[in-house]
Order: C-alpha cells, then sequence, then structure tokens
C-alpha cells in the first residue's frame, strides 16, 4: 500500500474513486462503457443507470421523484395537492386508506 502525503506518518493512501460512495465495485465499472449504440453518456442516463435523479425524468416513478424533490417546501406541497385533488381521475386512484387519513388529520 502506499504511503499518504510526507508528515501523515502510516496513514495509507487511496486514490479517490469518481464515482463517490457508489464503490470501486460494479456502478462505477458500469458507466466506463456508454448505452448500447452510443459514443457517450448524456448527464440524464449517467444519473440513471448510477440511481440519481435526472434532470429531465421520462418514466413514472421518475416523475414521482421529481414531483416529491420539488414540493418538499410545504408553500408548494400543499396548492399542489389542493389542485391534485380537484382532478376526478386523480382522486379515483388513490387508495381509500389514503383518503380517509387525510379526511381525519
Amino acid at each position: 500500500m502506499a504511503e499518504g502525503p510526507p508528515g501523515v506518518g502510516g496513514v495509507p493512501h487511496r486514490p479517490q474513486d469518481p464515482c463517490g460512495d457508489l464503490g470501486r465495485g460494479g456502478a462505477s465499472r458500469q458507466i466506463l462503457t456508454p448505452p448500447e449504440g452510443k459514443n457517450r453518456w448524456t448527464l440524464d442516463e449517467a444519473n440513471r443507470r448510477t440511481g440519481r435523479q435526472v434532470v429531465k425524468p421520462v418514466t413514472p416513478l421518475e416523475k414521482v421523484g421529481a414531483s416529491h424533490h420539488l414540493a418538499t417546501d410545504e408553500n408548494v406541497a400543499a396548492p399542489v395537492t389542493s389542485d391534485l385533488l380537484r382532478r376526478p381521475t386523480v382522486v379515483a386512484q388513490v387508495k381509500q386508506e389514503d383518503k380517509v387519513r387525510v379526511v381525519e388529520d
């Protein structure tokens, strides 16, 4: 193992992983090769592959994640929730126990 910088006696020095806490294994190796049929990664493709939030959500799950991120502020969440609950097709998809819990609180 290589030694750390001078004056740091005996501290092992390891190169930093560009993928941070993803580790030196699978995830960091996954992004070395661009997606099939492409010459390079787009930001969203790389974020999608590593499980991070994308800039332009495409799938329903990505869109839900983006809406949760935007609605972390109570001043945003309350009016958005009210607006969504005015839509009959949205209300029809809300589970009965969630409807009851909101009304009771």
